[in-house]
């Protein structure tokens, strides 16, 4: 029997950037787990709608339309640590209209704290980890008790079933169901993309490092790949459905640099025209001067790299896996290869003082990317760093909607800094890197050349009014 499925995504997965340095930077794409989801419910035979809060400007009034109009038996929510209190106003939502529809929660902080999270919420159950088979199960009908993967509710009692195995052939996953979104709603930044409506795809699941401050709870650490002529026959898909830019979100997309090379292959002999991004990074021990000159004639203009930090033995200590001089190296080969670049940093990492939080931004400053971008280092459930933190008494606060990477303060005692040190040097990495008179002209130059004159202007009137509101918002927590 075909059942109505609404998944949900909340609010804040995007609005965590209020008031920060990237607000209004960042570009809204459609959530492509919910689309993957959706692919596997459709094919089942299911009626699918998807709602996307990160496009509305009034979340509350449109879940209660959407569910006045479709009725739903069950109601799916995905959500990070910082989006729990969304998710926990939409759950109370769902139950008042109807307390019969089965509520499901999945997503990272689901994964990592799932029995915590069904005795705080009104979620009957939790999927654990990849979601598209066992989601399928919940909504086939399967006993909750004969599915693995799950964690639910029954007489008051919190029940967790033995834990899924992960999807071999990832191949054999529905194209996600695109169709389902509103592509003209999403809107898009020039710092992040080039065209718009943007997409996001997976070429692969799975990291196979184990960065202390990173979750692998969904996709865990074994990389599996699709075959090449999968993802190309999914880019088409995406390009006939009407994205006009393909950003890259895998985990670890040049761990088998081989396979990147044929795909460019692919790419060129399909002659397929489109711009792609390579948005969540790639290692700077994965790469070389080939994979750069590959994807550059291939149409990507930008890759990022996660640097973390400029420190070396912090980099050690988090168990990131790279050398400074080599982030040095290739860097400069992306650049060679006429490819934007974007760095990512972390801010108050474990052991971090004011001196290494000064190599950081010197080493940010030293490569010059294109873009840089610096975060507030956050311990999230589950995660090594967490979990550490927590055994030494270190954590302040469960209060995750205050875990945000750009905007928090005191959720737990960094071992050497005080909050207004990391904030400090949060506003002087943006300050430093962005407001020095070499990067001020090349920017300048390059407006003046292809535009973009008034979004940097407006860019850096939000920038000061950011480092006010950070000000103060440190200064009153």
């Amino acid at each position: 029997m075909d059942r109505k499925v609404l998944l949900i995504n909340p609010w804040l997965s995007l609005g965590i950037y209020k008031n920060t340095k990237l607000d209004g930077l960042v570009t809204q794409i459609p959530i492509l787990s919910l689309a993957s989801l959706s692919g596997m419910l459709t094919k089942e035979g299911h009626q699918v709608e998807i709602l996307d809060l990160i496009i509305s400007d009034s979340p509350q009034k449109d879940l209660y339309t959407k569910l006045a109009r479709f009725l739903p038996d069950y109601v799916g929510i995905t959500f990070s640590t910082p989006a729990y209190q969304e998710m926990k106003i939409i759950a109370k939502t769902v139950k008042d209209f109807n307390n019969s529809i089965i509520l499901i929660g999945g997503g990272p902080h689901a994964s990592a704290l799932p029995e915590e999270t069904l005795q705080d919420t009104l979620l009957d159950l939790i999927v654990i980890g990849e979601g598209e088979e066992t989601l399928k199960e919940i909504i086939n009908g399967n006993p909750w008790e004969n599915i693995e993967g799950v964690c639910y509710k029954k007489n008051s009692k919190i029940i967790k079933n033995k834990p899924r195995r992960l999807i071999d052939n990832l191949d054999n996953l529905p194209f996600p169901a695109w169709e389902k979104f509103n592509l003209q709603k999403y809107k898009s930044s020039p710092i992040t993309s080039k065209s718009f409506p943007v997409g996001p795809i997976e070429t692969s699941r799975g990291c196979a490092f184990r960065c202390s401050f990173c979750n692998k709870n969904i996709f865990g650490h074994k990389v599996r790949a699709k075959s090449i002529i999968r993802v190309i026959d999914e880019i088409e898909f995406m390009l006939k459905n009407g994205f006009k830019e393909i950003h890259i979100w895998d985990e670890n997309f040049a761990f088998y640099e081989n396979r990147i090379l044929e795909m460019c292959k692919e790419i060129e002999q399909r002659n397929l025209k489109f711009l792609w991004n390579i948005f969540f990074g790639v290692r700077t021990d994965s790469v070389d001067k080939e994979f750069f000159d590959a994807i550059a004639k291939a149409g990507c203009y930008s890759v990022a790299f996660g640097i973390e930090s400029g420190n070396q033995e912090i980099l050690d200590g988090v168990c990131k896996g790279i050398k400074l001089e080599q982030c040095k190296k290739v860097v400069k080969f992306a650049k060679e290869a006429g490819l934007e670049t974007v760095c990512y940093f972390m801010l108050g990492l474990p052991g971090e003082n004011e001196k290494t939080l000064k190599d950081t931004i010197k080493f940010a400053v030293e490569l010059n990317p294109t873009y840089a971008k610096a975060s507030i280092t956050i311990p999230f459930p589950s995660t090594e760093m967490f979990l550490q933190i927590e055994q030494e008494g270190r954590i302040k606060s469960y209060d995750w909607s205050r875990y945000n990477l750009h905007n928090t303060s005191d959720v737990y005692q960094h071992e050497n800094l005080t909050w207004e040190h990391i904030h400090r040097y949060y506003n002087q990495f943006y300050r430093k890197f962005y407001f020095r008179p070499s990067y001020v002209f090349t920017r300048f130059k390059k407006d003046i050349l292809h535009g973009g004159l008034f979004f940097d202007l407006r860019h850096c009137t939000n920038f000061i009014a950011s480092k006010f509101n950070n000000y103060t918002y440190a200064q009153n927590h």
